[in-house]
């Protein structure tokens, strides 16, 4: 361990899942802490036993539980954010099993990486709870799972690249200026429950900056949601995904350097075929078609409104 070692806030927002809640927080006692943190919880709006649950808690970890009636995770995660005082931020879900060590990877990471702005750790999912046209699937396992495994090795984020789900942490420094990071009508408790990640990011960090960092050694386990691996489940989060991904487009290609790989600049078109050409049922044919219908809605609503 470094001997500058900083200060981490782990921010959490949650509505009505106690159980779920008491199953993270029992873990979150038993790893690995940190020199100086915090956890940032937000109360959104429960009707269950949420502030009992976090109360218990209070002699086992430094927690601040904070509340936001108004539904909306977005909404609770920019009370969170602006309230913690940590330099990093690591923005969770209640649904995680972290390992042992991953606070204390998040905090040597802050001193190892001060050219970072934005940090993506490792998120795993256990296969067996996968459907197995799923556990197959190059295309869907991070929208239907929030899978995020990039392999072993820490790697710098491409163009337009982003961490995805619930392991993400961003710099305290690089949120000077944003008055409400993240996208209040966008993400769960809104009407596109998808897409908040990366409207929240793009706000740190352009497409063509070069100071996102996929984390290897940040590693969680995640729970996927059950009735997003249903047909009709899938089907609607697939065409969400895609809406959301017209609407929340970021034009930075101006900024991309001429010498790198024409791949990231590929239309529309061609994304698609890598997509389709990487299909391995008939299931995530269908799925992908329906996400790519979502994309061009999403495009045209955007356009619209542009031009208005």
């Amino acid at each position: 361990m470094n001997q500058a070692a900083k200060s981490i806030s782990v921010v959490l927002a949650t509505r009505n899942r106690s159980v779920t809640l008491a199953k993270f927080l029992q873990r979150i006692v038993a790893i690995d802490h940190p020199r100086q943190w915090e956890l940032v919880i937000v109360d959104n709006g429960s009707s269950d036993d949420t502030p009992g649950i976090v109360t218990r808690y209070t002699d086992k970890l430094p927690v601040n539980l904070l509340y936001e009636p108004v539904p909306g995770k977005s909404r609770a995660l920019n009370k969170g954010v602006f309230s913690a005082k940590g330099e990093l931020l690591i923005v969770v879900d209640d649904d995680i099993t972290p390992r042992d060590d991953w606070l204390t990877v998040w905090e040597q990471a802050l001193v190892d990486h001060p050219d970072i702005n934005v940090f993506g750790g490792r998120i795993c999912i256990e296969k067996s709870q996968l459907p197995q046209w799923l556990e197959q699937s190059f295309n869907l396992k991070n929208l239907l799972a929030a899978e995020h495994d990039l392999g072993l090795d820490d790697l710098r984020y491409p163009y337009n690249q982003y961490p995805w789900g619930p392991n993400i942490a961003v710099r305290r420094s690089a949120l000077d200026g944003v008055t409400c990071p993240w996208p209040e009508n966008f993400g769960p408790g809104s009407r596109i429950p998808v897409g908040d990640e990366y409207a929240f990011l793009t706000k740190i960090s352009p497409p063509s900056a070069q100071d996102r960092l996929y984390l290897a050694a940040s590693v969680v386990m995640h729970q996927p949601e059950q009735k997003d691996l249903t047909l009709a489940g899938a089907t609607l989060r697939c065409f969400q995904g895609g809406l959301a991904s017209g609407l929340l487009y970021v034009d930075d290609k101006a900024a991309v350097p001429i010498q790198q790989d024409h791949s990231v600049m590929t239309s529309f078109a061609e994304r698609l075929m890598i997509r389709l050409r990487a299909c391995r049922s008939l299931r995530e044919l269908f799925l992908i078609s329906v996400r790519a219908i979502g994309t061009l809605c999403g495009t045209v609503a955007r356009r619209m409104t542009r031009h208005r």
